[in-house]
């Protein structure tokens, strides 16, 4: 998925960016699955920031430092596709752009970026600007979620105002679940069955037993007719 900063309201599609030369003003921030060679992707799972084209400014390995390391030893590498909710944070300011992110149920902005570089971004944030989102699949099948997202012009962050906690669960059921959850089911059904083919049984002998009876009854009265 991309994040899109634009002057433009119908930026040039990615695809069709080239690697170099002028384009229109653009900023894209990548939230990658996939490894293309093409552009040198450094895995299958990183951010990415482009500035007017597809050459990469800075690519990284998905995750977040904790607020009390100063040496790198704790940083905490992230899976962008395992269904967790993250929350990501795109600053810019005085010419440096920072990019952050960790797990939504922080709830709170780390101190130390995942990405900080200097850029001059004026031929993009401007008086009037567009803010989009795009994603592609390529040849997989995904679901893209954005549950909440804000926006500021100002020296101040709205993300307080956004809700991180008790949000849906997308992460999948692990094999051993998925296979309690059919045995379960199965063992549900097998009960259901059993339960019916005794009833049925029952109805059957219960249904013998008073036809039975029944002829018993005429046959006696016969006897005593004759």
């Amino acid at each position: 998925m991309h994040y899109r900063c634009h002057p433009l309201r119908a930026p040039q599609p990615l695809q069709s960016l080239p690697t170099g030369g002028p384009v229109s003003p653009i900023l894209v921030i990548e939230f990658n699955v996939f490894q293309n060679e093409e552009f040198h992707d450094i895995n299958d799972n990183h951010i990415v920031v482009d500035r007017n084209f597809l050459t990469s400014v800075s690519s990284v390995t998905v995750g977040y430092w904790h607020d009390d390391d100063t040496t790198g030893a704790a940083f905490v590498g992230l899976t962008l596709n395992d269904g967790s909710n993250y929350q990501a944070w795109v600053d810019y300011d005085y010419g440096r752009f920072n990019f952050t992110m960790a797990l939504a149920v922080l709830s709170w902005k780390l101190r130390r970026p995942l990405i900080s570089i200097e850029m001059d971004l004026s031929d993009i944030f401007l008086n009037e600007m567009y803010i989009s989102f795009c994603a592609a699949t390529r040849k997989l099948v995904e679901r893209h979620h954005v549950l909440a997202w804000s926006f500021s012009n100002l020296n101040f962050y709205t993300d307080d105002n956004l809700v991180t906690l008790d949000l849906p669960n997308f992460i999948p059921l692990a094999p051993q679940s998925i296979d309690n959850s059919r045995r379960h089911l199965i063992f549900s059904h097998s009960m259901a069955a059993m339960v019916l083919l005794m009833s049925i049984l029952a109805t059957t002998r219960v249904w013998m037993a008073v036809f039975h009876r029944t002829r018993k009854i005429q046959g006696n009265k016969e006897e005593v007719s004759q």
